[in-house]
């Protein structure tokens, strides 16, 4: 599944502090591991393009929704920012016609920024042992 939600659109209304909420974990995370010390800062990154290369992870179904009987899509994305690996989540809600940023964090996956390098030492380690 593509995403629900245009990334480009959530980006723009991040430049309206009044347009987007941010969890309290959320924020703990971009304070603590991105050193975004406030909503403010966050936002202002996000809008700012601080994300850099962003990509379409995953699209999921709000599974703590008060209302399920209309159904609310999670985007997340992952994303760098210098030498971080980032992941966000983030929604729109319709009735408040406001976006609410659920995760930011640094991503629990391998940076694929790496990936050649694990290669490598795979190939040396197999090098190695036939050396043996």
């Amino acid at each position: 599944m593509g995403p629900k939600y245009n990334l480009n659109d959530f980006i723009n209304a991040c430049a309206n502090i009044k347009s987007v909420g941010v969890r309290n974990e959320a924020q703990i995370t971009a304070r603590n591991q991105f050193k975004l010390d406030s909503k403010q800062s966050l936002l202002r990154f996000i809008n700012e393009r601080g994300m850099e290369d962003p990509y379409h992870y995953n699209t999921k179904l709000w599974e703590h929704n008060p209302d399920p009987s209309t159904p609310v899509m999670i985007d997340a994305y992952c994303f760098y920012s210098g030498t971080k690996y980032g992941y966000i989540a983030f929604r729109f809600n319709t009735k408040f016609n406001s976006w609410y940023i659920k995760s930011f964090k640094l991503n629990n996956d391998p940076d694929p920024r790496n990936m050649p390098f694990a290669k490598l030492g795979t190939l040396l380690t197999a090098k190695k042992k036939s050396e043996e």
